[in-house]
């Protein structure tokens, strides 16, 4: 970001399409471009902008019509483009802080043109003093770190909602690993239930026939005992 007082080329406060104060730093004499840019500014609007002529920047600040001043007053800036526009729009809102200290509304509204030609040395002192480059990085550097953390918080999220689907994953893994055994478990239960059924009846009949045989020895094997 090149320095404000390097790319000022012009500067002026106007009452309407009145030129009470002004500055050429670069000594290109834009008073044409300026009248244009006055007269495209309705009277008493309040806007701030910025417009592109060839190589230039205009940015301004119009300030509603009162009583006082029935046409506004403007505070323009013109820079070159490379400038952006951050730099010259803080120095323009200062600019119209201490513009409007120093001269009463009434002043204004009866000042002839250059007839407030006195700001012109803080004007100067304005644009030159370095300041709004360094509140323009800072501003810049808290857009950058407030940025740097939405993104740290959306990867968060994206890394919090993986480790969510991976946890469901395995949930569902263990839910179905906990059927499938619960499903095991039965079909063992059934199987050692027909084992043992059967080792009874088995068993049972072993008996039943030692007994027959034990029977048909001693008494025949038609039982003729008595």
């Amino acid at each position: 970001m090149s320095e404000l007082k390097d790319d000022a080329i012009y500067c002026a406060i106007a009452h309407g399409k009145t030129i009470l104060c002004q500055h050429d730093f670069a000594k290109r004499d834009p008073k044409e471009v300026v009248q244009l840019v006055l007269a495209k500014i309705a009277p008493g609007e309040s806007k701030k902008a910025s417009l592109m002529y060839q190589d230039l920047s205009i940015h301004y600040i119009s300030t509603p019509a009162t009583s006082e001043t029935p046409e506004g007053v403007t505070f323009i800036l013109i820079t070159k483009e490379s400038c952006g526009r951050k730099a010259p729009f803080l120095c323009l809102l200062e600019m119209e802080k201490k513009f409007n200290q120093q001269y009463s509304p009434q002043a204004v509204g009866a000042a002839q043109k250059d007839g407030l030609n006195k700001f012109e040395g803080e004007m100067v002192a304005l644009v030159n003093s370095g300041k709004y480059e360094d509140v323009a990085k800072v501003a810049q550097s808290e857009i950058n770190k407030v940025r740097d953390i939405m993104v740290e918080n959306v990867e968060q999220i994206l890394e919090r909602g993986e480790r969510i689907s991976l946890l469901v994953n395995r949930t569902d893994e263990m839910t179905n690993n906990a059927v499938a055994f619960r499903k095991r478990s039965t079909q063992a239960k059934r199987n050692m239930w027909w084992q043992n059924v059967k080792m009874t009846a088995l068993l049972g009949t072993g008996i039943a026939g030692f007994i027959y045989i034990l029977i048909g020895s001693v008494c025949g094997f038609g039982f003729q005992c008595v």
